[in-house]
Protein backbone atom coordinates (compact mmCIF):
# COMPACT_ATOMS: atom_id res chain seq x y z
CA UNK A 1 0.00 0.00 0.00
CA UNK A 2 1.17 3.78 -0.74
CA UNK A 3 1.56 5.50 1.77
CA UNK A 4 1.07 9.53 1.51
CA UNK A 5 0.95 11.28 4.76
CA UNK A 6 5.20 10.09 5.84
CA UNK A 7 8.04 12.37 5.70
CA UNK A 8 10.80 10.69 4.25
CA UNK A 9 12.24 11.67 7.70
CA UNK A 10 9.69 10.24 9.36
CA UNK A 11 7.94 13.04 10.51
CA UNK A 12 4.20 13.04 10.35
CA UNK A 13 2.27 15.04 7.53
CA UNK A 14 -1.12 16.42 6.97
CA UNK A 15 -3.57 13.98 4.85
CA UNK A 16 -3.80 14.75 1.07
CA UNK A 17 -6.97 16.56 0.21
CA UNK A 18 -9.09 15.67 -2.15
CA UNK A 19 -11.65 18.19 -3.25
CA UNK A 20 -14.96 17.28 -5.57
CA UNK A 21 -16.59 20.16 -6.76
CA UNK A 22 -18.54 20.82 -10.47
CA UNK A 23 -20.00 24.74 -10.78
CA UNK A 24 -23.34 22.75 -11.96
CA UNK A 25 -25.93 20.66 -9.81
CA UNK A 26 -27.14 17.28 -10.32
CA UNK A 27 -23.96 15.77 -11.53
CA UNK A 28 -23.72 13.16 -8.47
CA UNK A 29 -21.17 15.38 -6.40
CA UNK A 30 -22.45 14.25 -2.89
CA UNK A 31 -22.16 10.62 -4.22
CA UNK A 32 -18.75 10.47 -5.84
CA UNK A 33 -17.48 12.69 -2.22
CA UNK A 34 -19.23 9.37 -0.10
CA UNK A 35 -18.80 6.20 -2.40
CA UNK A 36 -14.89 7.75 -2.68
CA UNK A 37 -14.48 7.76 0.93
CA UNK A 38 -15.88 4.61 1.82
CA UNK A 39 -14.91 3.06 -0.89
CA UNK A 40 -10.68 4.45 0.44
CA UNK A 41 -11.49 2.85 4.15
CA UNK A 42 -13.06 -0.02 3.10
CA UNK A 43 -11.40 -1.91 0.64
CA UNK A 44 -8.02 0.74 0.87
CA UNK A 45 -7.54 0.70 4.34
CA UNK A 46 -6.93 4.30 4.59
CA UNK A 47 -8.10 7.07 7.01
CA UNK A 48 -10.76 9.28 6.01
CA UNK A 49 -12.21 12.91 7.47
CA UNK A 50 -15.34 13.75 4.69
CA UNK A 51 -15.78 17.72 4.95
CA UNK A 52 -19.31 18.48 4.31
CA UNK A 53 -19.27 22.57 2.71
CA UNK A 54 -22.86 21.68 1.21
CA UNK A 55 -25.69 22.92 3.00
CA UNK A 56 -27.57 20.94 1.68
CA UNK A 57 -26.39 18.53 4.42
CA UNK A 58 -26.24 15.56 2.20
CA UNK A 59 -23.28 13.77 2.37
CA UNK A 60 -23.48 14.06 6.62
CA UNK A 61 -26.83 12.58 6.13
CA UNK A 62 -25.82 9.87 4.49
CA UNK A 63 -22.68 9.09 6.74
CA UNK A 64 -24.44 9.74 9.89
CA UNK A 65 -28.30 9.48 9.61
CA UNK A 66 -31.01 11.82 11.06
CA UNK A 67 -29.97 10.98 14.68
CA UNK A 68 -26.68 11.80 14.49
CA UNK A 69 -26.82 15.07 12.55
CA UNK A 70 -29.45 16.55 14.37
CA UNK A 71 -27.06 15.58 18.04
CA UNK A 72 -24.18 17.44 16.18
CA UNK A 73 -26.37 20.57 15.45
CA UNK A 74 -27.26 20.63 18.88
CA UNK A 75 -23.84 20.46 20.18
CA UNK A 76 -22.48 23.34 17.97
CA UNK A 77 -20.52 20.79 16.59
CA UNK A 78 -20.68 21.66 12.07
CA UNK A 79 -18.73 23.36 9.58
CA UNK A 80 -20.95 26.77 10.52
CA UNK A 81 -19.23 26.55 14.45
CA UNK A 82 -16.26 25.81 13.49
CA UNK A 83 -15.90 28.94 11.76
CA UNK A 84 -17.62 31.00 13.81
CA UNK A 85 -16.33 29.93 17.04
CA UNK A 86 -13.48 32.28 17.23
CA UNK A 87 -16.18 34.94 16.88
CA UNK A 88 -18.42 34.20 19.97
CA UNK A 89 -15.51 32.42 22.40
CA UNK A 90 -12.38 34.40 20.36
CA UNK A 91 -10.60 31.38 20.17
CA UNK A 92 -9.96 28.47 17.44
CA UNK A 93 -11.03 25.13 18.82
CA UNK A 94 -9.46 22.40 16.68
CA UNK A 95 -11.12 20.68 13.51
CA UNK A 96 -11.36 17.45 15.50
CA UNK A 97 -14.09 19.08 17.89
CA UNK A 98 -16.31 19.16 15.29
CA UNK A 99 -15.70 16.11 13.68
CA UNK A 100 -18.13 12.74 13.88
CA UNK A 101 -16.57 9.37 14.59
CA UNK A 102 -17.26 6.48 13.25
CA UNK A 103 -19.58 7.65 10.50
CA UNK A 104 -20.75 5.15 7.76
CA UNK A 105 -23.26 2.45 7.76
CA UNK A 106 -20.96 0.19 6.70
CA UNK A 107 -19.00 -2.82 8.19
CA UNK A 108 -15.85 -4.59 6.40
CA UNK A 109 -17.40 -7.82 4.87
CA UNK A 110 -15.88 -10.87 7.12
CA UNK A 111 -14.87 -8.81 10.12
CA UNK A 112 -17.11 -7.04 12.40
CA UNK A 113 -14.66 -3.66 12.10
CA UNK A 114 -16.06 -0.09 10.75
CA UNK A 115 -14.53 1.87 8.87
CA UNK A 116 -12.07 4.32 10.01
CA UNK A 117 -14.52 7.57 8.43
CA UNK A 118 -15.08 10.55 10.06
CA UNK A 119 -16.96 13.51 8.92
CA UNK A 120 -17.34 17.40 9.93
CA UNK A 121 -21.30 18.02 9.25
CA UNK A 122 -22.46 20.32 6.87
CA UNK A 123 -25.49 23.25 8.22
CA UNK A 124 -28.39 24.57 6.24
CA UNK A 125 -27.52 27.95 8.07
CA UNK A 126 -24.08 27.87 5.70
CA UNK A 127 -24.82 30.51 3.21
CA UNK A 128 -26.32 32.18 5.51
CA UNK A 129 -22.96 31.85 8.12
CA UNK A 130 -21.08 32.97 4.94
CA UNK A 131 -22.71 36.34 4.13
CA UNK A 132 -22.26 36.63 8.14
CA UNK A 133 -18.37 35.75 8.51
CA UNK A 134 -17.97 38.57 5.23
CA UNK A 135 -19.80 41.10 7.28
CA UNK A 136 -17.45 40.81 10.46
CA UNK A 137 -14.39 40.51 8.62
CA UNK A 138 -14.93 43.94 6.31
CA UNK A 139 -15.81 45.46 9.59
CA UNK A 140 -12.41 44.46 11.24
CA UNK A 141 -10.98 46.00 8.20
CA UNK A 142 -10.91 42.88 5.53
CA UNK A 143 -10.92 43.49 1.93
CA UNK A 144 -12.97 40.47 -0.04
CA UNK A 145 -9.48 38.92 -1.16
CA UNK A 146 -8.39 39.05 2.96
CA UNK A 147 -11.65 37.45 3.36
CA UNK A 148 -11.23 34.13 0.78
CA UNK A 149 -7.78 34.06 2.54
CA UNK A 150 -8.78 34.25 5.93
CA UNK A 151 -10.99 31.03 5.05
CA UNK A 152 -8.10 29.06 3.30
CA UNK A 153 -6.56 29.58 6.14
CA UNK A 154 -9.16 28.31 8.82
CA UNK A 155 -9.97 25.54 6.24
CA UNK A 156 -5.97 24.72 6.35
CA UNK A 157 -5.00 25.12 9.75
CA UNK A 158 -7.86 22.70 10.99
CA UNK A 159 -6.80 19.97 7.85
CA UNK A 160 -2.69 20.60 8.97
CA UNK A 161 -3.35 19.69 12.85
CA UNK A 162 -4.69 16.62 11.99
CA UNK A 163 -1.39 15.45 11.98
CA UNK A 164 -1.51 11.81 11.05
CA UNK A 165 -4.78 11.13 12.35
CA UNK A 166 -6.40 10.51 8.63
CA UNK A 167 -4.29 9.57 5.44
CA UNK A 168 -6.98 11.48 3.14
CA UNK A 169 -9.19 14.59 3.40
CA UNK A 170 -12.28 14.92 1.07
CA UNK A 171 -14.79 18.06 0.46
CA UNK A 172 -18.05 17.49 -0.70
CA UNK A 173 -18.82 21.22 -2.39
CA UNK A 174 -21.73 23.23 -3.51
CA UNK A 175 -22.47 23.97 -6.75
CA UNK A 176 -21.52 27.62 -7.80
CA UNK A 177 -19.51 29.64 -6.21
CA UNK A 178 -18.67 30.34 -2.68
CA UNK A 179 -15.50 31.65 0.37
CA UNK A 180 -15.39 27.68 0.98
CA UNK A 181 -16.02 26.39 -2.26
CA UNK A 182 -12.95 28.39 -3.72
CA UNK A 183 -10.84 27.38 -0.25
CA UNK A 184 -11.55 23.69 -0.76
CA UNK A 185 -10.54 23.65 -4.55
CA UNK A 186 -7.19 25.83 -3.77
CA UNK A 187 -6.17 23.69 -0.65
CA UNK A 188 -6.43 20.51 -2.87
CA UNK A 189 -4.07 18.38 -4.24
CA UNK A 190 -7.02 16.56 -6.82
CA UNK A 191 -10.07 18.24 -7.51
CA UNK A 192 -12.51 15.65 -8.68
CA UNK A 193 -15.47 16.81 -11.50
CA UNK A 194 -18.44 14.98 -11.63
CA UNK A 195 -19.90 15.52 -14.82
CA UNK A 196 -23.15 13.92 -16.36
CA UNK A 197 -22.05 14.24 -19.89
CA UNK A 198 -25.16 16.82 -20.95
CA UNK A 199 -24.71 19.72 -23.16
CA UNK A 200 -22.86 21.87 -20.83
CA UNK A 201 -21.11 19.37 -19.03
CA UNK A 202 -17.88 20.86 -20.64
CA UNK A 203 -18.21 24.56 -19.30
CA UNK A 204 -18.29 23.52 -15.80
CA UNK A 205 -15.21 22.02 -16.68
CA UNK A 206 -13.93 24.50 -18.29
CA UNK A 207 -14.62 26.81 -15.24
CA UNK A 208 -12.69 24.67 -13.05
CA UNK A 209 -9.21 24.82 -14.83
CA UNK A 210 -9.60 28.49 -15.68
CA UNK A 211 -10.14 28.69 -11.92
CA UNK A 212 -7.03 26.15 -11.19
CA UNK A 213 -4.58 27.89 -13.45
CA UNK A 214 -5.24 31.44 -13.01
CA UNK A 215 -2.09 33.39 -11.64
CA UNK A 216 -3.95 34.83 -8.68
CA UNK A 217 -4.87 31.09 -7.70
CA UNK A 218 -1.13 29.82 -7.89
CA UNK A 219 0.86 32.40 -5.44
CA UNK A 220 1.49 29.22 -3.23
CA UNK A 221 3.01 27.12 -5.96
CA UNK A 222 0.60 24.26 -4.75
CA UNK A 223 0.59 21.79 -7.48
CA UNK A 224 -3.18 20.79 -8.13
CA UNK A 225 -4.55 18.23 -10.73
CA UNK A 226 -8.44 17.71 -12.22
CA UNK A 227 -10.16 14.99 -13.51
CA UNK A 228 -13.53 14.98 -14.98
CA UNK A 229 -15.30 11.73 -13.75
CA UNK A 230 -18.39 10.83 -15.95
CA UNK A 231 -21.22 10.03 -13.71
CA UNK A 232 -25.16 8.59 -13.93
CA UNK A 233 -23.71 6.86 -17.42
CA UNK A 234 -26.12 5.12 -19.49
CA UNK A 235 -23.26 4.50 -22.35
CA UNK A 236 -25.39 5.95 -24.69
CA UNK A 237 -24.23 7.57 -28.45
CA UNK A 238 -24.87 10.87 -27.25
CA UNK A 239 -23.14 10.24 -24.30
CA UNK A 240 -20.09 8.72 -25.71
CA UNK A 241 -19.67 11.25 -28.02
CA UNK A 242 -19.92 14.06 -25.69
CA UNK A 243 -17.07 12.12 -23.50
CA UNK A 244 -14.72 12.01 -26.70
CA UNK A 245 -15.26 16.12 -26.82
CA UNK A 246 -14.42 16.57 -23.13
CA UNK A 247 -11.40 14.15 -23.35
CA UNK A 248 -9.94 16.82 -26.29
CA UNK A 249 -9.82 19.16 -23.62
CA UNK A 250 -9.49 18.18 -19.76
CA UNK A 251 -8.28 14.78 -18.13
CA UNK A 252 -10.81 12.43 -17.39
CA UNK A 253 -10.40 9.60 -15.13
CA UNK A 254 -10.84 6.13 -16.77
CA UNK A 255 -14.09 5.06 -15.03
CA UNK A 256 -17.21 5.37 -15.31
CA UNK A 257 -19.82 5.80 -12.89
CA UNK A 258 -23.43 4.22 -13.48
CA UNK A 259 -27.18 5.42 -13.65
CA UNK A 260 -27.67 2.70 -11.16
CA UNK A 261 -30.82 2.96 -8.83
CA UNK A 262 -28.92 0.78 -6.32
CA UNK A 263 -26.42 3.50 -5.81
CA UNK A 264 -29.72 6.22 -5.52
CA UNK A 265 -31.18 3.73 -2.47
CA UNK A 266 -27.42 3.57 -1.04
CA UNK A 267 -28.15 7.07 -0.20
CA UNK A 268 -30.24 7.27 2.33
CA UNK A 269 -28.44 5.74 5.85
CA UNK A 270 -29.26 2.45 7.80
CA UNK A 271 -29.24 1.89 11.02
CA UNK A 272 -27.94 -1.93 10.22
CA UNK A 273 -24.40 -1.75 9.07
CA UNK A 274 -24.21 -3.63 5.80
CA UNK A 275 -20.87 -4.38 4.03
CA UNK A 276 -19.93 -2.51 0.95
CA UNK A 277 -20.99 -5.03 -2.08
CA UNK A 278 -24.83 -5.25 -0.23
CA UNK A 279 -24.98 -1.40 -0.01
CA UNK A 280 -24.05 -0.69 -3.56
CA UNK A 281 -23.99 -4.26 -5.58
CA UNK A 282 -21.36 -6.05 -6.68
CA UNK A 283 -21.55 -4.42 -9.82
CA UNK A 284 -21.56 -0.47 -8.83
CA UNK A 285 -19.24 -1.70 -6.11
CA UNK A 286 -16.74 -2.71 -8.49
CA UNK A 287 -17.65 0.47 -10.11
CA UNK A 288 -16.45 2.06 -7.05
CA UNK A 289 -13.81 0.50 -6.42
CA UNK A 290 -12.27 1.13 -9.29
CA UNK A 291 -12.90 4.97 -8.58
CA UNK A 292 -11.03 4.61 -5.52
CA UNK A 293 -7.99 2.98 -7.16
CA UNK A 294 -7.51 5.60 -9.87
CA UNK A 295 -8.11 8.17 -7.76
CA UNK A 296 -5.00 6.82 -5.83
CA UNK A 297 -3.20 6.34 -9.02
CA UNK A 298 -3.30 10.10 -9.79
CA UNK A 299 -2.17 11.04 -6.22
CA UNK A 300 0.95 8.93 -6.39
CA UNK A 301 1.77 10.72 -9.40
CA UNK A 302 2.18 14.04 -6.77
CA UNK A 303 4.00 12.57 -4.59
Amino acid sequence: MVIFNAKDDGEPMSPKIITVANMKGGVGKTTTSVTLAETLTVNNDFKVLLIDCDPQTNATLMLTGENAWEKARNEKRTLNDYFFWPFIYNKREPLTSFMVENASDLVISGTDRTPDLAVVPSHPDLPQTEREYIRRLVLQGQDLNGVRDHVVSMMQNGIEELGDRFDFVIIDCPPGISYFAEAAILLANIVITPVTLDYVAKYGLDRISQFLTSPVNNRDGRRRSYYALPTKFRNLEEQRARLDLIKNHHPVLPVKISDSVQIARAAYWSSTRRTFASKYGSENAEEIKLLGEAVLDKMTELV
